[in-house]
């Protein structure tokens, strides 16, 4: 769709929401604890029109049932101490997919001749 955008229906509008700061005036902040990193993003963000993606409130069934709710894809979760690692699968990092999936074989045979 952001590809598309020029065509969306009327009244649609699209909103860039920000989760993450890796880097801040040249200075690389993936060693930074999450939670020091989305407080200067916060300030970054400020009064930009950009939205902050905000952490959601109470328990995992809680959440889990409100991103059902909105049709959401998955739950994210993270550790407010852990640091960004590049290219690296962390359990500090989970993503908790809600939408239900199922898998599919598709195969064909042919005859010779035919």
């Amino acid at each position: 769709m952001l590809q598309n955008r020029s065509s969306l229906p009327s009244g649609w509008s699209l909103a860039y929401f920000a989760f993450d700061l890796l880097q801040l005036n040249g200075k690389d902040l993936k060693d930074v604890p999450l939670q020091e990193r989305r407080s200067l993003l916060e300030k970054v963000v400020g009064n930009s029109g950009v939205l902050l993606s905000q952490s959601l409130p109470g328990t995992l069934s809680q959440i889990i049932q409100a991103v059902k709710l909105h049709r959401l894809e998955a739950v994210v979760a993270k550790r407010l101490d852990s640091n960004y690692r590049v290219g690296e699968r962390s359990k500090s990092w989970l993503k908790l997919p809600l939408k239900p999936g199922q898998d599919f074989v598709i195969g064909a045979h042919r005859l010779d001749g035919n």
